[in-house]
């Protein structure tokens, strides 16, 4: 399927349902307003501290005071990034099972925490991520673009991990990330293009003082399903 199709497919599917996955993807709203408030903070202060100095009003008091490990800091904790990431995976699977007839669409809030209440994808989502970045980073030592497309080579691997899990057939971590670079083959160009298209929403995101992510990132992440459930047939 191309991508403009894929696109108008995870749109419509998104619009029939919007307020199902408008619940289900409030913890990605939760943590995307923290990590730019923060970030907001951080800025703020250093442009108030720079401004104070123009003015001759600056002090070593002050500026430990603005910036103090509290209001510096522009990046969650390792731990909540982990959390953050386990949740973008839960609500992945989520739209899958919408493509797939699997969903009642009923308690979206409830169903993001689907990968908190499964073991095995608890452990999958984990080490999966772990080895796709240890092994993207090695390719990433050696050349930038290697790194870049080796990366998008395994972009499917926890989503192969999951289906063979509900298979009863589960399979090694290692081996999810080889299927993905399997599957990938003859479509990493076009998974490129599908995430440049996106460039224009994210833009607008910005532009909209991050008030377009409440449509912005479902669509994102119900295409991205979506290229993975037509990949998969």
């Amino acid at each position: 399927m191309i991508n403009l199709k894929i696109k108008t497919a995870a749109k419509k599917q998104l619009t029939d349902h919007f307020g199902f996955f408008f619940t289900l993807f409030i913890p990605y709203f939760i943590f995307f307003y923290i990590q730019n408030g923060i970030s907001f903070l951080g800025l703020g202060a250093d442009y108030l501290y720079k401004l104070l100095e123009i003015m001759g009003k600056s002090s070593p008091q002050l500026e430990n005071v603005l910036f103090s490990s509290d209001l510096k800091s522009e990046a969650l904790p390792l731990i909540v990034l982990i959390v953050y990431y386990l949740f973008v995976v839960g609500i992945s699977f989520v739209c899958i099972d919408s493509y797939r007839k699997k969903l009642d669409y009923k308690n979206g809030f409830k169903k993001s925490f689907l990968v908190f209440t499964n073991g095995q994808y608890f452990l999958g989502s984990i080490s999966v991520y772990i080895l796709q970045c240890i092994w993207t980073l090695l390719w990433t030592v050696c050349l930038i673009i290697p790194g870049i497309v080796k990366s998008i080579a395994y972009s499917q691997a926890i989503y192969i991990y999951r289906d063979y899990v509900d298979r009863g057939t589960p399979i090694r971590y290692r081996d999810a990330i080889t299927k993905s670079r399997q599957l990938m083959m003859g479509k990493k160009w076009q998974y490129f293009w599908l995430q440049i298209s996106f460039i224009g929403w994210w833009l607008l995101v910005i532009v909209s003082a991050g008030l377009a992510i409440f449509w912005v990132e479902p669509y994102y992440r119900m295409t991205l399903t979506k290229f993975y459930n037509e990949l998969s047939k």
